[in-house]
This record gives structure tokens, sequence and C-alpha cells, in this order.
């Protein structure tokens, strides 16, 4: 289990407190807070965790690996930064930071020391928030036109943060979220009555890439409690109602269509060619199972042995096991590294004894075994397998299900279609097997088209190019295609020509030459 610090245990940091105390991943050893009221309610829930007001005592414990942040906002960069200099994982509460250049102070902070640093942000945690992002996905909305949250209740008032900064994250995580394009514009205004400059109701707009405009609704001095998100799309409309507990999903088939009444006329002059036609039809309810988010916050749902290390802004989707032991090795013996911003997706397996570069992408149940290095900025695709004392330099594309065995060296930029098999037994499943496995060498910038086999031993020649289907018994050498079984030479690399040129040069029109320095990026 690992030893956590809770710091800070009032109004959020009691419900924090409860799961914590509750989880079977997690012993929750220290509870800190400068309410002694507070930390007798703490105790409460908490029996078995030491009670301090002094956050010196479990930040300065070395048995605690990770801090939970519950504090006032005004003190979340500077208890952060203490917690991540006493070498601890931190869990802040939302907002990070009362200001962006705290928030980057604690995230550079973060990477420095290899810490893990997160944000509370509950609702991507929701089950309904999830799934109204899948519907999105699928398309069933259409093009999205604008997403419109509404986040209103009386009270609670705060005095330290206004009502943007205490109730807007949770929309614009949620808005990030379903949305997943870069922010371009941010526009905000507020009116404060209950205390000076502090905004009790905030209206803040959003424009998104790609023309989709985000508008946020919150106040604290609103006589009905309302959480409710609109999105709206070219084919239907949805609204996630986080009050309506049997049905937080409504789909509305309902639209505008633009109507050409001359279509079948030709083109002709006139105010009426168009019309706007409103469509109104069925609405579905969507009733989903939804566990305490907080719940499932704190209890991720992918698998991480001990001694995994996962740099800064990398993202672990669901039913992922890391750091997994090698046949013969324990848990925690061998560690595994995997760099920043990343995205390991659902129902991928990574060894421990693997290092792995910053920015990986895998696909969908992509297997890496042990004691293999990977570089950065590479890309694995769905359903592919990696085999242990695997070297891939840096830039390493892997397209589906492409199988990569032991002992195989794939240089910095090259790039494997789908389907694509490396072997390295020369006498399989014979006695000599294991002691004669020979892997392939793909130097640099050698292209493998669909569905080739490379035999042990071969090298792919810097530059060279495999074509879909290929059987490769033999070394290739750089700037030359091959294709067939066996594969044969059937030209040059440089001179491959379509009807727009050259098909391998870079913008200035340089062609490739075997040992060449750069190509089409």
């Amino acid at each position: 289990m690992i030893n956590v610090a809770l710091l800070g245990a009032g109004y959020w940091g009691s419900n924090l407190c409860r799961v914590l105390a509750q989880s079977k991943r997690f012993n929750l050893k220290w509870v800190s807070d400068l309410n002694p009221a507070t930390l007798e309610r703490a105790r409460r829930l908490a029996p078995m965790a030491q009670m301090t007001t002094d956050p010196s005592a479990p930040l300065g414990d070395p048995a605690v690996s990770a801090v939970v942040l519950a504090t006032p906002v005004a003190s979340h960069a500077t208890m952060a930064l203490r917690a991540l200099d006493a070498g601890k994982h931190v869990l802040v509460e939302k907002p990070l930071a009362a200001s962006a250049a705290e928030a980057e102070q604690i995230c550079l902070r973060a990477e420095r020391l290899d810490r893990r640093l997160m944000v509370g942000h509950t609702f991507m945690y929701n089950r309904a928030v999830r799934e109204v992002k899948a519907i999105i996905d699928s398309g069933t909305l259409g093009e999205i036109y604008y997403v419109f949250c509404r986040r209103l209740q009386l009270g609670i008032v705060r005095q330290d943060v206004d009502a943007l900064w205490n109730l807007a994250p949770h929309d614009v995580s949620i808005m990030n979220f379903w949305i997943d394009r870069p922010i371009e514009s941010v526009a905000s205004v507020g009116q404060a009555w209950l205390q000076s400059n502090i905004a009790d109701v905030v209206f803040a707009h959003l424009n998104y890439a790609g023309n989709v405009a985000g508008h946020i609704h919150v106040s604290w001095l609103d006589p009905n409690k309302v959480r409710q998100v609109t999105v709206v799309g070219s084919r239907k409309m949805l609204i996630f109602d986080d009050m309506a507990r049997d049905a937080p999903i409504q789909i509305f088939d309902k639209g505008v269509e633009i109507e050409n009444i001359d279509a079948n006329l030709g083109t002709f002059e006139t105010y009426a060619q168009h019309r706007l036609i409103v469509r109104a039809g069925d609405v579905w309810l969507r009733h989903v199972d939804i566990p305490e988010p907080l719940d499932v916050e704190l209890k991720p749902d992918f698998r991480s042995f001990p001694d995994v290390l996962i740099g800064a802004g990398t993202r672990v989707q669901d039913f992922c096991v890391l750091g997994e032991p090698a046949k013969g090795r324990g848990p925690g013996q061998d560690r595994l590294i995997i760099g920043p911003n990343g995205v390991i997706r659902s129902h991928t397996i990574i060894y421990a004894g693997t290092r792995i570069g910053a920015r990986l992408q895998t696909g969908h149940s992509v297997l890496i075994r042990e004691n293999t290095r990977i570089g950065d900025d590479c890309s694995i695709g769905s359903g592919s397998v990696v085999e242990f004392k695997v070297v891939m330099g840096n830039r390493v594309r892997l397209h589906s299900q492409c199988f990569v065995p032991e002992y195989s060296v794939l240089e910095d930029d090259c790039w494997l279609g789908p389907r694509v098999v490396l072997t390295n037994a020369r006498f399989p499943a014979s006695r000599r097997a294991k002691h004669t496995l020979e892997g392939v060498r793909i130097c640099r910038f050698a292209r493998i088209g669909a569905n080739a086999t490379l035999l042990p031993g071969v090298v792919i020649g810097e530059g060279a190019l495999v074509g879909a289907g290929a059987v490769v018994t033999r070394d290739v050498p750089p700037d030359t295609v091959v294709v067939g079984n066996p594969a044969r030479p059937s030209g040059r690399v440089s001179e491959l020509e379509d009807e727009g040129g050259l098909v391998y040069a870079d913008a200035s029109g340089a062609t490739i030459e075997a040992g060449y320095a750069h190509t089409a990026r």
C-alpha cells in the first residue's frame, strides 16, 4: 500500500479523508489541519491516521510517498512546492494555484524533481461525463457548435477566491475534455456584491480552434442549484444534468437544416433560394450508474506495480498494467520509467525494467516487454507486440499489429506499416532456437510496407523501402526499393516519382541519397 498524507481536512478535505481512509490502495498515515476541531472530526473518519496541526511532520516522514493537498487556495503553491521538495508525489485540489505563474512554477518543479503532480478535477472521473465524451467522439451529435455550462447555487460563499476560481475549473476541465482542441481566446466578466473585489457571479467565454464556442455561467448567489451542461451539434443536441440522477444524459434529435429549394431547378438569384428548416424529433434519456467520482479518482482503473515512474503530463487510460514483473522477478525489483507527455491507451501492458522516452503514443492493447529501450516521440499502434531487449530510437512509428521480437534494433525515424513481422529465430522450435536468436536491424529513415516479413539477422539499410507483402531474406542496401517473395531490388528510393514529381524529397527539392542526412518530414 502507498502511504499518504492529507493536508487540509475541511469542507472538501473531509471527503478526501473518508475516501482515503476506506481505500485498499492507500494507507492514510497522516492528517494535518490548523484547526484542532477539524482534526477531531477527521479522527472519526480515519482513526488509524496520525493527527497534527504541523504539516512539517508528514512532509518530513520518509515513509510517506504522496501528499493530497486540500488547503485554502492561497496556500496551494507554497504547500505543493514544499511537498515536491520533500520528495513527495502531490495531488492538489482544484484550482492548482491562485495564478497561472504559480501553477507554472509548480509544474516545472514537479518535472525537474521527477515527481507526479495531479490536479483534482473530479469530473474527469464522473462516468456520465465520460459517456458524453464517447457520444461526442462517435459523431452522434455531428459537428460541435457550442457548449454552455451552468453551475449555480446559493452559497457556499468563499472569501479566498471568487466564483470563477471556485466553480469554473470543473466546467473548463469538462469542456477541454469533450472538445479536445486548443483554446484560442478567453474573456470573462464578473460582478461583486457581497464582498469587495470577489465576484459572486461570472460569465466566461472560450473560443476553441475550429469555431467551437464554450460559455460558462457560475454563481453562488442564485436561488436554484443548477449543474447543467448543454452541447449543441449539427445533428443532435445533448444535456448533461448532474442533478438528474435517474437520467443525467438527454439526447435531443433536434436541429436546424438548410434546404436548397432550387436544387432540382438550377441556381436562381432569389432570397428564398435556401430555407432553414427546424427539425424536432425524439428525445433519449440515458441512465448511467455513477459511482462516487472521488473514489474513482483515487482508485484509477489501471494497475501500477511498485517502482513505476511516469513523467508529468502522461495520461494512462483504463485497464492498463504498468510495471508487470518479468518471469522470475518480484514486484518492484526492476524500475519502469515512462517519460512525460505521453498517452498510454487502454489495455496496454508494459513490463518492469523498460525505459521509455518522452511523448510515447500507444494504441490500444499494446504489449511492451521487459528490458526494452524506447526513445522520444515514438508511436506504437494497436495490437502491436514489442518483446524484451528491443532497442528503438527516436521518432519510430509502428502501425497496428506489428511484431518486434527480442534483439531487434529500430533506429531513428524508421517506419513500419500495419502487420509487419520481424523474426529472430533461425531454427524455430529447435533445441538451438534460443541460442541462435538474431535480431533484425532497421536503419534510419527506412520504411517497411504493410504485411512485410523480415527474416532473422537482416539489415535494412538507411532510407531503404520494403514493399508491402515482401519477404526479406537478405540485407537491403541503403536507398534501395525491394519487393516480392523473396524480396529483390526494383530501384532506388531517391528516384521514386509520381505525378507530383520525386516522392522522397525535402522542401528544398533535395532527394535522398545513401547516407543522407535529411528527408521529407
